[in-house]
């Protein structure tokens, strides 16, 4: 059941986990059960022949960044959730938005424009496409272009995600 809500609350932010070859976890708050309140979710698990995906949990905290350690090649590209340990009520979304990166091939940053709430965990997947596939990095303002070389549209896809590192809603 999909309902109107007026907060952005702890209760709002969920991280997804793919934990067997069957079984796709959703958590919310509380690390021992799964989402404690009603709520109705759209996802959707992909198989990619000669894709190699490595996985992980990394425990948050109050600061403004967190570092996972992480074997990535070229042609990785990075997925992200978060979920938050303290229920404040605050509105700002720069306490609870998270920019995934990878950093070099060891490494996985993840920041956010403002310290807050803490953050509980962040679950990640560095998903490594088959050979002759390519990931391309490219920043940009809203509204606005980010150049990249030229790709096939109909063969490529643009997964993003939004940062609000500097919002203060």
């Amino acid at each position: 059941t999909r309902t109107d809500g007026t907060g952005n609350e702890a209760n709002d932010f969920f991280t997804a986990q793919l934990t067997g070859p069957n079984n796709l976890r959703i958590n919310q708050a509380d690390t021992s059960s799964a989402c404690s309140i009603a709520m109705a979710y759209d996802a959707q698990v992909v198989s990619w022949a000669g894709s190699v995906v490595s996985r992980g949990t990394l425990t948050g905290g109050s600061g403004t960044t967190f570092l996972a350690s992480a074997v990535t090649a070229p042609g990785s590209f990075l997925l992200h959730s978060s979920r938050m340990a303290t229920n404040d009520t605050t509105s700002e979304m720069c306490r609870r938005r998270l920019r995934g990166t990878i950093t070099n091939s060891t490494t996985l940053t993840f920041d956010r424009g403002c310290i807050g709430a803490d953050v509980q965990d962040i679950s990640w997947e560095a998903v490594r496409l088959p050979p002759n596939a390519t990931v391309q990095t490219a920043q940009a303002q809203l509204n606005a272009n980010a150049t990249t070389t030229p790709v096939f549209t109909g063969q490529a896809v643009d997964l993003w995600g939004a940062d609000a590192k500097g919002e203060t809603a």
